[in-house]
C-alpha cells in the first residue's frame, strides 16, 4: 500500500485509509494543520526571546561602557521604557526552588508547636498548615504556600526553629529568565502584551460559541 492508501494509528498499526471514518480524517487534517502552525509559532517565540535578550543585554553593556550608567538590579533584572512611556520591557530572572529533607523537620516542629497551642485558634492553624503542606501530584509541597509561612510573625521557639528548617531546606535547582513587554493604557496602567496562547484574546471567531479558558 502507498502512503496515501493507509495511515498509522496511535498504536503504530497500519490502517487502510478507506477503512477510516470520514470524521476521523477531518479531525486528523485539522489537528495536523494546527499543530504545524503551533510549531512555527513556537519557533518564532523562541527566536524572539533570544533576540530580545541579546538586544537588552547589548544595550546594558553600551550604557555601562559609554555612559558609565549602571542598569539592572543585583539579579540582573532590568526595566526599560520608550521615551513617551507608552511601552516598557522587563528582563527578569527568577530562581526555581524545591525543598530538601529539612522540610520534614519543619513539618514536625510545626506539629509540635500546634500541639502546644491550646486555644481555639490552634485548630484553625492546624487546618491551614495542613493545606500548606498538602502534596501535589508530583509529591512535592507547593513552593509559594510553604514560603508564605516565613512571613508569619510567631515567636514561639518551635515555630522559630521550624522556619529555620524551611530556610535550610530551600534548594535552587534552576533559573528561569523572562522577557515581558507592557503597553500603557489611557489611565497610565501597564498591561502585559500576552505571549502566552491561553492569555491571548480571541479577536474574531464567528463560530466560537463557548467561553475560552483564561
Amino acid at each position: 500500500m502507498t502512503e496515501e492508501m493507509y495511515r498509522i494509528d496511535r498504536d503504530g498499526n497500519k490502517i487502510a485509509t478507506k477503512n477510516i471514518r470520514p470524521q476521523e480524517l477531518l479531525e486528523d487534517q485539522l489537528v495536523q494543520a494546527l499543530a504545524e502552525q503551533a510549531e512555527k509559532l513556537s519557533l518564532t517565540l523562541a527566536e524572539y526571546k533570544a533576540h530580545a535578550f541579546t538586544e537588552v543585554l547589548t544595550l546594558r553593556d553600551v550604557l555601562r561602557e559609554n555612559y558609565q550608567a549602571k542598569r539592572g538590579g543585583k539579579k540582573g533584572n532590568m526595566t526599560l521604557y520608550t521615551f513617551d512611556g507608552s511601552y516598557k520591557v522587563e528582563m527578569a530572572h527568577a530562581d526555581r526552588i524545591e525543598f530538601g529533607p529539612d522540610l520534614e523537620v519543619a513539618r514536625a516542629l510545626i506539629g509540635e508547636y500546634l500541639d502546644s497551642v491550646t486555644t481555639g485558634a490552634g485548630d484553625e492553624l492546624r487546618t491551614l498548615i495542613s493545606s500548606v503542606f498538602r502534596m501535589g501530584e508530583d509529591r512535592s509541597a507547593k513552593v509559594g504556600d510553604v514560603l508564605s509561612l516565613l512571613r508569619w510573625d510567631i515567636q514561639h521557639p518551635k515555630w522559630v526553629d521550624a522556619m529555620a528548617a524551611i530556610r535550610n531546606s530551600i534548594r535552587v535547582y534552576d533559573r528561569a529568565s523572562y522577557i515581558r513587554v507592557y503597553r500603557r493604557d489611557d489611565a497610565g496602567a501597564y498591561h502585559a502584551i500576552p505571549l502566552d496562547l491561553a492569555k491571548v484574546p480571541v479577536a474574531s471567531a464567528t463560530h466560537y460559541t463557548t467561553t475560552p479558558e483564561a
